[in-house]
């Protein structure tokens, strides 16, 4: 007999034990939980059509980096309150660089961010009710929320079942188990998987795996595999047996926000979170000759802040050429341009009636009312699944040659559609393009809030002559070189921050700045809502979903009529659309593909054709890189280091004369400001007129403690963050960089230095 058989002899009477030592197992308990995590994940992921799987693997490869550290921390004796500080950190950041790998944008993980990132999740959250799954979505928060889900559930598993005991030791937990289950449960109840016997015996084999190793004896683990898989033999034919309806119907679980089965939509522009519910149901059907706008509402009213759908009574839902001259009795229609389609409703629930172009003749339907916004029903009567109708209608598809020879004398009629009103509430009325005058125009445009954009406007289309010259250098210039994205932050003027500051918007920012930019220049414009052409059929009919919702611009030109124009790049989820130029054509469903991967192939930075591919991802530090995810994992014990040797401590324990400190030198850093030699009361004054009520209410308890008598408290945290929030406002990403670097979260560091201020006099 051999050696080595000898030796296997002498352990065979007792137990079989696997190494336990520290070398072996951390790889070993890693490695299990890896594994275990892959599957959940991908059981997770079938919750969505077209899976991200490499940014899932990504996702489980920052849990295992950070795992590896908490299992780090709980080997080095540390201290129980740092041991858990640190792991803390850990798991943070773990949480932070997951998101990330997993799609949201970065810079919504930014802390003066989380506004806009809980508005988007809150819309995100209400679309997932009315889903079906696998959710068909490829743009949205509702997709992103539920991949978020993903990130939250790993790392709450993953701290769970490494973070630091008392001993150092950190066995695997029972209640990390419990976390996975949950979501795999949640997941195969939601999106069932093709073979859901396999999969279950799949996931008790992991389980089996995780808590074996390591540590247990082979007759054991042998026994309890043999189980494992004894049960699953004798299970799988009486499931298949059971097989049938679902026991519990997660469609059933919630309230949506649609109307029955049906969705309604809101057309006037906020610029805010996309509340539209884009879950791929079907809108309409179209019988039509050709591709076309289905408009649904006239927004032609800019009240200072967003178009706006008027409340006039008109004789048509929109108008049709008109004569240049009262003399003229009218103006014959081109018969090219008039076409009849019939329109049959499916999940779509709305008192507007959806129709393309001018109504010629009205369809014949009960209460129907003609106003400027577009033909409206009664809101008991609106239109529903099954409802029907034909309108004949005039859409105008002109050559590039028949706009450019149009004349440039407008009727009177259009005066309303060249009108701005002003944030401050001014009414100005801009002469037609071409016209002479208008000086009170320009001046009051120019001394407004919009007068960047005014002049953005007049240097885009210098030395264009015609008005199609005008309006195709507006359109090119947007849809060239401004970036589609739904997570445009959300701001009070948002089309001017749209325009000169952020560059990237969706398809309202995008038509609405274009229809603002035409009228400041004279050229009659106006926003329209509703869908783009969608998908052609065989038949050579139209299937309208909820994903071509959409918002463009419509332009009148002399003897033609209302012509559609859309600057929104392709990148945007309408996954169809027309141009002013010519005929309308729609995009093959084929390119109802990743949308993220389109536009990062079309939206480029502005004024330039480079490829932006953080765009639709959200990732802008250097993340998709290889070398950029092994720094971040290498932030996972970097962190643990850097945080140990600042010590976290409370702002309130630092004592008012370090946050005295603290303050002159972040308005120095942030704000250029020498504060040397000023009192406290007129530092308070100066910030409340140049900064914010906040910094200043800041100041000024820090000013009643040092001062005044009795128990005054400290700030508090939340104060703080405002303090932080404040003093960058307005001036830009680096100053925000600078304030949360003087300011930072846990309070000032302790310096023993004089006093910065002089006591009130």
């Amino acid at each position: 007999m051999s050696h080595a058989a000898a030796a296997i002899a002498r352990r065979m009477p007792g137990t079989w034990t696997w190494p336990a030592s520290r070398d072996v197992t951390i790889p070993l308990r890693v490695a299990a939980f890896a594994a275990l995590a892959v599957y959940v994940s991908a059981a997770w992921l079938g919750m969505v059509a077209g899976p991200p799987a490499g940014r899932m693997l990504l996702l489980v490869a920052i849990m295992s980096g950070a795992a590896i550290a908490l299992s780090v921390l709980g080997e080095r004796g540390l201290a129980r309150p740092v041991a858990h500080l640190l792991a803390a950190a850990v798991a943070l950041l773990a949480l932070g660089a997951g998101a990330i790998a997993i799609g949201l944008p970065a810079h919504l993980a930014l802390p003066w961010h989380w506004g806009e990132l809980a508005a988007n999740l809150g819309q995100g959250f209400g679309g997932l009710w009315s889903a079906d799954y696998p959710y068909l979505g490829t743009t949205g928060w509702t997709r992103l929320v539920i991949l978020l889900g993903l990130p939250a559930t790993l790392v709450l598993a993953m701290a769970l079942a490494f973070w630091p005991s008392r001993g150092g030791r950190g066995e695997p937990r029972t209640s990390a188990v419990i976390v996975l289950l949950i979501a795999f449960g949640v997941a195969t109840a939601t999106a069932p998987p093709s073979d859901p016997l396999l999969s279950g015996l799949g996931l008790l084999l992991l389980l089996w795996a995780w808590l074996w190793l390591p540590g247990q004896d082979l007759r054991r683990a042998l026994l309890g595999g043999t189980l494992i898989l004894a049960g699953g033999v004798v299970a799988m034919p009486i499931g298949g047996a059971l097989r049938g309806g679902p026991l519990l119907d997660y469609r059933n679980w919630g309230v949506s926000h649609a109307v029955g089965s049906a969705e309604a939509f809101a057309w006037d522009q906020s610029y805010g979170p996309l509340t539209w519910p884009r879950v791929g149901r079907q809108m309409l059907h179209v019988e039509s000759d050709g591709p076309y706008y289905w408009r649904a509402a006239v927004l032609d009213e800019f009240d200072g802040t967003a178009w706006i759908q008027p409340d006039l009574t008109a004789t048509s839902a929109a108008q049709l050429p008109q004569p240049t001259s009262p003399k003229l009795k009218g103006q014959r229609l081109n018969p090219d341009w008039i076409h009849n389609a019939t329109y049959t409703i499916d999940r779509l629930r709305s008192d507007l009636v959806v129709a393309a172009g001018t109504p010629l003749e009205l369809p014949r339907l009960d209460g129907l009312t003609v106003l400027e916004r577009g033909m409206v029903l009664p809101s008991d009567d609106s239109l529903e699944q099954g409802d029907s109708y034909t309108v004949r209608s005039y859409v105008p598809t002109p050559t590039p040659a028949q706009m450019r020879r149009t004349p440039h004398r407008y009727p009177e009629s259009l005066t309303r559609d060249t009108q701005i009103t002003l944030p401050a509430g001014r009414t100005v009325t801009v002469p037609f393009w071409g016209m002479p005058g208008g000086e009170t125009a320009r001046h009051a445009l120019a001394g407004s809030a919009y007068g960047g954009v005014y002049a953005l406007a007049r240097r885009i289309t210098a030395g264009r002559h015609t008005t199609y010259g005008a309006v195709k250098a507006i359109e090119s210039y947007l849809a060239t070189g401004y970036r589609y994205s739904e997570f445009a932050p959300i701001k009070r003027l948002a089309l001017r921050t749209f325009l000169l500051r952020i560059h990237r918007g969706y398809c309202q920012h995008f038509s609405g700045a274009m229809a603002l930019m035409l009228r400041m220049l004279g050229v009659p414009a106006r926003v329209a809502s509703g869908f783009s052409p969608g998908r052609a059929e065989t038949d050579g009919n139209y299937t309208v979903t909820d994903f071509d919702s959409h918002a463009w611009v419509e332009v009148y030109f002399n003897g033609i009529g209302w012509v559609t124009f859309d600057p929104t790049p392709p990148g945007g989820p309408a996954h169809s659309r027309t141009s002013g130029l010519g005929a309308p054509t729609a995009a093959p469903a084929s390119q109802r593909g990743d949308l993220g991967n389109r536009r990062r192939k079309t939206n480029g930075a502005p004024g330039s054709g480079k490829v932006d591919p953080s765009e639709g991802t959200g990732s802008r530090f250097g993340l998709g890189t290889p070398w950029g995810w092994a720094g971040l994992l290498g932030g996972l014990l970097v962190v643990g280091v850097v945080v140990r040797r600042r010590g976290l401590r409370s702002a309130t324990t630092s004592g008012p004369e370090a946050q005295l400190r603290e303050i002159e030198a972040a308005l120095a850093r942030v704000r250029s400001w020498d504060v040397r030699g000023s009192t406290l009361l007129g530092l308070e004054r100066r910030l409340e007129q140049e900064v914010g009520p906040g910094a200043a209410a800041y100041i000024a308890k820090l000013r009643a403690m040092r001062y005044e008598s009795g128990d005054h408290r400290p700030p508090a945290a939340r104060e703080r963050g405002i303090l932080r929030r404040e003093l960058p406002a307005g001036l830009g990403l680096r100053r925000h960089v600078r304030a949360l670097a003087a300011i930072p979260p846990w309070g000032p560091a302790r310096r023993a230095c004089k006093p910065p201020f002089r006591p009130a006099s």
